[in-house]
């Protein structure tokens, strides 16, 4: 109280860092932990959500976009993704990633993008052409998909196996 009266400067007070010898910033209370608390994701099921969406997509860009259970498929404009999310505002935005994911996916897109394939936009007009490269990585992409499916399968045959065995 002595320096506010006087208007002189208290030399003698130190400061709890000078005290503990601890940096000023330590000596502050921590910051709400929000380390380790997650917020779950939505959960997104292909058959509630992804494939209504699909649906919409091939109802909205006829042109772009086949229904599923279409004979064939058109190969898509690079970067036709950023086209749908700024038209398409009544869907989520990763929902629609996931309905434009899960069109270039399986073997009937795989068999579009051939070397020289005529690429479409939303209107069904010419945007670009497929490149080797972009069909290498479509086929592969494509051959990891059903090596993996194959994989699964098998695992989950060998795991009925096992709970028969259990059973009996």
């Amino acid at each position: 109280m002595r320096h506010l009266i006087a208007g002189i400067p208290d030399t003698t007070r130190r400061s709890a860092a000078t005290v503990t010898g601890l940096a000023e910033d330590e000596l502050r209370p921590p910051a709400p932990c929000t380390r380790g608390i997650t917020m779950p994701k939505p959960r997104y099921t292909l058959r509630e959500h992804i494939l209504p969406a699909r649906e919409h997509l091939a109802k909205r860009f006829p042109d772009a976009f086949m229904r599923k259970g279409e004979p064939t498929k058109k190969p898509l404009k690079v970067g036709i993704a950023v086209d749908v999310l700024r038209l398409v505002k009544d869907i989520p935005r990763e929902i629609l990633k996931r309905a434009i994911g899960d069109y270039c996916t399986g073997p009937k897109y795989a068999k579009a993008m051939v070397t020289g394939a005529t690429r479409v936009d939303l209107d069904g007009n010419a945007a670009g052409v497929v490149t080797p490269d972009a069909e290498a990585y479509t086929r592969a992409r494509e051959a990891k998909r059903r090596k993996d499916s194959q994989d699964y399968h098998a695992r989950r045959q060998a795991a009925l196996a096992a709970a028969e065995e259990v059973r009996a």
